[in-house]
């Protein structure tokens, strides 16, 4: 910031950390604080420091409290409402009966056709129903963005990750007046031409493609995962809606263009006088504020959409052919380890008010549930690796019981397997039909990963010796 506010207290933004259950009621004892908080000041109306937040980003569990607090907000109900609900709700036992529900009944997915039948998806209509109940209206981005109803919290920003480029993927409330937030990101985003597309995105979708995490979920599929069929109270969104309204960019080739501008800018610059330097200076796109094109990707979408593209977002970049992939269909998860994704956002933000003339936040608030205290400090756990089992490698007893097995078949050959041996006779059979199961699974789990064979034969070449020299001790 250039100079201290004057009213340090008077835009307030937060930023909500990624956590699961306990960074949503972490964020939502944050929100109940700043609600119960309030400042003796006689010549304003908004004495609560919550009626002073404009802006809110988060990513993941933090998600769960920004979006429930801005659709009960904007539903006209009080705090409380919505802080019991969701509190009421961030219970984990009863999500999962809910998610089954949904997961096992076969008329859910009859109804939603586009929509991938798994688990994140599951939640996703989990979510839609929970959103639901906070407003007559359809759970949609459209509730944030009606240029005609903006209360004190104007904006919010919901991260995800888009894994075709493996940017922030941002969804924000853009009204096509004053809220100017993208959907997405520089490289990636749906056009603001399109904003009855965008305000037709759910809230029960949005939250999913936020705490989607690794491992844990699969990720949304954009367009199929974010399209719904029309019913009585709302019109639907189409697959082919969403796609029309993507607008990508090949980020290499954007970097090495935005480079160029860069370099071209600077060497104008430098043949100038001096006196002359400044006012230049002032002139520079931004893109030339910074030192390579990578950079310009990973930072302000806005900005960039702005400068390189026509108003309207249409279907070609000043100077530049648009490109794009031939398949528009991408991924999002909730960004993996980088649970503050909400900081750069809010840090964006704050630039892009600044710039437009209306001034930046007063108070950035980062709300991080990360905490130095632990309940219980974590004990490296002691290999044992004494006696015989335990110091031999897992190559050393796969090698050992292939050759009992290689005995008992060859000495059950040389005599007939004759009855005196049946139980040399049974081991060998079970022997063998746990290696032909074993293999089995093995090449069914190499079909199953259908496009990426190559990939996991290189991993199984790379990395299976080392798991086979690990003591077996340390398999306990």
């Amino acid at each position: 910031m250039n100079s201290i506010p004057t009213r340090p207290l008077g835009n307030i933004a937060l930023s909500f950390s990624g956590g699961g259950f306990r960074a949503g009621a972490f964020c939502l004892g944050s929100l109940s604080y700043l609600h119960h908080a309030e400042l003796d000041e006689t010549d304003v109306p908004e004495k609560k420091l919550l009626h002073r937040v404009r802006f809110i980003a988060s990513a993941s569990g933090g998600s769960f409290a920004s979006l429930t607090y801005a659709a009960y907000l904007y539903a006209g109900r009080p705090f409380a409402d919505g802080y019991h609900a969701l509190r009421d709700f961030m219970n984990g036992e009863l999500l999962v009966k809910l998610v089954v529900a949904q997961l096992s009944d076969d008329t859910v997915w009859q109804r939603h056709p586009t929509k991938q039948r798994n688990l994140i998806n599951a939640f996703a209509l989990v979510y839609d129903e929970f959103f639901g109940e906070a407003t007559p209206d359809p759970a949609m981005l459209a509730l944030f963005c009606n240029p005609d109803v903006v209360k004190h919290l104007r904006e919010i920003c919901v991260n995800s990750t888009e894994l075709l480029n493996g940017l922030s993927f941002r969804f924000q409330n853009p009204d096509g007046d004053l809220r100017q937030g993208l959907v997405g990101n520089f490289s990636l985003h749906l056009r603001r031409d399109h904003l009855d597309t965008i305000r037709k995105l759910k809230l029960g979708d949005i939250m999913a493609a936020s705490s989607c995490f690794p491992v844990g979920f699969e990720p949304m599929v954009f367009p199929g995962d974010f399209a719904y069929p029309a019913s009585a109270t709302t019109a639907g969104l189409t697959e082919i809606a969403l796609r029309e309204a993507l607008y990508s960019r090949e980020p290499v080739a954007e970097a090495a263009r935005l480079v160029s501008q860069e370099t071209a800018a600077r060497q104008e610059n430098a043949g100038t006088s001096e006196r002359n330097e400044a006012e230049q200076a002032a002139s520079v796109p931004i893109s030339a504020e910074k030192s390579t094109g990578l950079q310009r990707l990973s930072e302000d979408a806005e900005d960039q959409a702005r400068l390189h593209a026509l108003p309207e977002e249409s279907d070609n970049v000043v100077g530049q052919t648009k490109t794009q992939p031939t398949a528009k269909e991408f991924g999002l998860m909730d960004g993996g380890i980088d649970d503050n994704q909400g900081i750069q956002s809010l840090l964006l933000a704050d630039r892009r008010a600044r710039k437009s003339g209306k001034g930046g936040f007063d108070l950035l608030l980062v709300c991080d549930v990360s905490s130095p205290f632990l309940s219980e400090k974590f004990k490296v756990p002691n290999v044992r690796t004494d006696g015989f089992w335990r110091r031999h490698s897992v190559r050393f007893w796969a090698l050992a019981v292939s050759l009992m097995f290689g005995t008992l078949l060859v000495g059950g050959l040389s005599t007939g397997f004759p009855p005196q041996t049946f139980g040399q006779s049974v081991a060998l059979a079970l022997g063998g039909l746990g290696l032909l199961v074993g293999g089995g699974l093995f090449l069914w789990l190499r079909d199953r990963l259908d496009g990426v064979e190559s990939e996991f034969d290189t991993v199984v070449r790379k990395y299976l010796r080392f798991f086979l020299n690990i003591p077996s001790g340390s398999l306990e």
